[in-house]
């Protein structure tokens, strides 16, 4: 995990800066703050993840915001953490359409 000082754009549009750890799975990206992480907190959590094919990046300059369906996460251009959430997309993207090919042939 990488711990990432961002600004989570909350559903009320009020920015927060506060210090959040992001973990890249194969499938899912994780968020989660930084005192939050100190309790006993369930991870699993639909507010803490989302699917890795669900989230969009956009970068200007060296800002790039994290825009998922329940959450958008501005933060100081990271290109690593770009760069790893593309290329974790394009896996997943991938193998999705290895299984479908597997799947289509096995019918036929």
């Amino acid at each position: 995990d990488t711990n990432v000082a961002s600004h989570l754009k909350s559903s009320n549009s009020k920015s927060i800066k506060e210090t959040q750890h992001w973990l890249l799975f194969n499938d899912i990206f994780v968020h989660v703050k930084k005192d939050i992480l100190k309790s006993d907190v369930d991870l699993s959590q639909s507010q803490y993840i989302c699917d890795i094919l669900l989230i969009w990046i956009k970068t200007k300059h060296s800002k790039a915001t994290l825009i998922t369906p329940t959450f958008t996460l501005k933060f100081s251009n990271k290109q690593d953490w770009v760069e790893a959430i593309q290329s974790t997309q394009q896996a997943q993207i991938e193998l999705l359409n290895k299984s479908r090919k597997k799947y289509k042939n096995n019918i036929n």
